[in-house]
């Protein structure tokens, strides 16, 4: 998994995107051409990928209470292949195979990019394993210590937050809007903002104005101003 691409604008953005390593390699590059500051040989490590795509169709995450299901990107597309830097990977996924739709031959000819024994065929959906472990969960929750800042990730905070507080989906509400820069472009992967605010408290220094109020109750608590 790496951090998402997605322009701010679009419907239900997703904070990461998802790819199956299909080879790592391991190149001996030499730079040429005016910007060239050596001829020597350096090493370079790579991943060849196969990417996944969100299926938009299935309502997926905290208030859908499902996992987020994702399919192989169809052979004919452009983008169904590419490169990446392993520096952008944050970590390993656990895939669940949607075993009910069944596998499928459709999305590629037979290559190289399966496994022998897949037969070549593949899933035609996976679930992604959100609850694998404590880190991945807070992938989702937001605010894991060493974790990186996203903007989508501080939404998944203050959506959790209020769920802690009062026990349902509509309990906070920020008044400012929290989505990140709009993000344009082809690039398959994006390192995280490290202006961006890791944690709610870094949020609230930023002059964001939250407030908490429970449905039951009728004061609310202004978290902005809240001491240490």
């Amino acid at each position: 998994m790496v951090l998402s691409h997605e322009d701010s604008t679009e419907v239900d953005p997703h904070p990461y995107w998802y790819a199956h390593v299909i080879r790592i390699f391991h190149a001996e590059v030499r730079h040429v051409g005016p910007a060239s500051k050596s001829l020597a040989p350096r090493k370079m490590v790579f991943f060849w990928v196969r990417w996944f795509g969100r299926d938009l169709k299935h309502r997926a995450g905290w208030k859908a209470k499902r996992l987020h299901r994702v399919g192989f990107v169809d052979s004919e597309d452009s983008e169904a292949f590419g490169f990446l830097d392993p520096a952008d990977v944050i970590r390993a996924v656990h895939m669940l195979p949607a075993f009910a739709y069944r596998r499928t031959s459709d999305l590629l000819a037979p290559s190289i990019a399966r496994q022998p024994d897949d037969n070549d065929e593949d899933w035609v959906y996976y679930y992604v394993g959100m609850f694998v472990d404590r880190d991945m969960f807070m992938r989702y929750v937001g605010g894991g210590v060493g974790h990186k800042g996203l903007w989508h990730a501080l939404v998944s905070v203050l959506e959790a937050t209020r769920l802690m507080i009062c026990g349902e989906a509509d309990a906070l509400d920020a008044k400012d809007d929290v989505a990140g820069p709009g993000l344009e472009g082809g690039a398959v992967a994006l390192e995280a903002d490290v202006g961006a605010p890791n944690t709610l408290e870094e949020l609230i220094s930023k002059g964001l104005e939250v407030e908490a109020q429970c449905a039951e109750e009728d004061d609310w608590e202004d978290l902005s101003n809240e001491e240490d």
